[in-house]
């Protein structure tokens, strides 16, 4: 067990991927409060092995947007990562904030938006297609498939006799043939 980067007090790291050669991580990250500096939850890749603390990789167009649930394409070629603004209304209804899927060719691609209303996207072993939960508020989710650009879309029809209300957390099984993920 090796620490390569502790957080400074007040800083919070939300998520983190490694990239597939397993010498970069990029993680959603906000750093520590600065007087007259604001504070935006970014993207910020460094090394793993340490040498380096992190770095800017994409910055949110303002403070109350963040960046989240970022995930990195096993070919190495794109970066997906999730974003919200909380100050944005929500559709008449809709209780939560829209989450929306981007992706970002790594390492200097400019941002593409692929779908809203989805959290926990992964990506296929083979980089071509990305599973995720549509709705993810609803009292009802549902786990969808697409291309790896968000085309093609369609809901993965679940093989039980009873309906699973909630439906969180999917990922690909390393054959890419199966798809895990955890109901309450």
């Amino acid at each position: 067990l090796t620490t390569i980067f502790s957080t400074p007090p007040n800083a919070w790291i939300y998520y983190i991927t490694i990239s597939p050669d397993n010498q970069q991580l990029i993680m959603a990250y906000s750093p520590p409060y600065q007087q007259n500096v604001p504070v935006y939850q970014a993207l910020y890749s460094m090394p793993m092995d340490g040498s380096v603390p992190p770095q800017f990789l994409l910055m949110p167009p303002t403070v109350d947007d963040r960046y989240l649930q970022v995930e990195w394409a096993p070919d190495g070629k794109y970066i997906f990562f999730s974003h919200i603004n909380q100050q944005e209304p929500a559709q008449t209804d809709q209780q939560f904030p829209v989450y929306t899927l981007y992706r970002i060719a790594y390492p200097n691609g400019q941002p593409e938006k692929i779908v809203e209303n989805v959290l926990w996207t992964r990506v296929s072993p083979d980089s071509s297609h990305l599973v995720y939960i549509s709705d993810p508020f609803a009292n009802a989710n549902k786990i969808f498939m697409s291309d790896a650009d968000g085309k093609n879309a369609r809901e993965i029809e679940l093989l039980e006799t009873w309906e699973l209300d909630i439906k969180d957390a999917p990922l690909f099984l390393p054959d890419g043939q199966s798809i895990l993920f955890s109901a309450p």
